[in-house]
């Protein structure tokens, strides 16, 4: 029985990617749903932590290093609602969310990576205007830039 189908059929449609290697299967990539996880400001759902927590073990249980993703292109409409990367209170936001993480999944994951592919979401977002927010700047690209800059080096401390 294929460990990639039966994890997959465990994580649902959670946003986790199974890489092989000669035949084996040697990691998880995942990342957790900010919004699952804090729907509203300062208010951890710790159910969801436990879902999480759950997936990260099945994964460990069929040998895999799990590589977690704390932000996965999606944000928490409260998030969003305050301008999402281009308001700089996200650096906070997102460094309280990273602790949180942190403090509930400890060492199960064997690496933490903040943000996910930052240039590709930046490109589709604030060059190409075909995700949200849809703008088309390169100034406010080169911003939210920072902004993610900022948020991963204080959510690395």
């Amino acid at each position: 029985k294929s460990t990639e189908n039966s994890l997959g059929a465990f994580c649902g449609a959670l946003p986790y990617r199974v890489t092989k290697q000669k035949e084996t299967t040697q990691t998880l990539t995942g990342g957790n749903e900010w919004a699952r996880l804090e729907p509203e400001e300062g208010k951890f759902n710790l159910d969801e932590f436990e879902h999480y927590k759950k997936v990260i073990i099945a994964a460990k249980d069929r040998y895999l290093k799990v590589f977690l993703t704390l932000h996965h292109f999606t944000l928490p409409l409260w998030v969003a609602k305050r301008g999402g990367w281009l308001n700089p209170k996200i650096i906070w936001y997102f460094k309280r969310y990273a602790a949180k993480c942190v403090e509930q999944f400890g060492s199960e994951p064997e690496t933490y990576v903040t943000i996910n592919e930052p240039q590709v979401y930046n490109k589709l977002a604030f060059l190409d205007g075909v995700w949200p927010p849809n703008k088309r700047n390169i100034f406010l690209s080169m911003f939210v830039q920072l902004i993610q800059i900022l948020s991963h080096r204080y959510a690395y401390e």
